[in-house]
């Protein structure tokens, strides 16, 4: 993650900082690359953020999660998985940036998702378990 609320694009050739991304308010802990030239991020300040690589904007942000924001997933090229500490896992379709989705059932903070071969979701907590969904 990130401490000073950024994300940074790198020429990994050149090992240039090409973009500086900046809107969270609190340390950025989780990122997914996207299709077209996105990213996701998750951050300690319960959002997540949509942004674009080429030009360094934001493209939405995604807010629903009540305490801090630990791990994001790509479903699907438009769907995300996010998770944390409000014990849920939210599903958010990107054309709207609106969750579709919320599942419950873990007892502690959810940390860990994956995305298995078959396409279902597979999360872990700090209540020592793993659920497939």
């Amino acid at each position: 993650g990130s401490f000073d609320c950024t994300l940074r694009v790198w020429d990994v050739a050149s090992t240039r900082c090409l973009q500086t991304l900046k809107g969270h308010r609190d340390r950025v802990w989780c990122v997914v690359a996207l299709s077209r030239c996105r990213v996701a991020s998750g951050s300690l300040d319960r959002t997540l953020r949509v942004w674009d690589c080429v030009n360094g904007t934001c493209l939405g942000v995604l807010a629903g999660h009540t305490r801090e924001v630990r791990c994001v997933v790509s479903l699907k090229d438009d769907v995300l998985a996010s998770s944390g500490d409000d014990r849920s896992i939210k599903v958010w379709d990107l054309a709207t940036y609106k969750c579709t989705r919320t599942l419950s059932g873990h007892g502690h903070f959810v940390t860990g998702l994956a995305v298995l071969a078959d396409g279902r979701l597979a999360s872990a907590s700090h209540d020592r378990t793993l659920k497939i969904w």
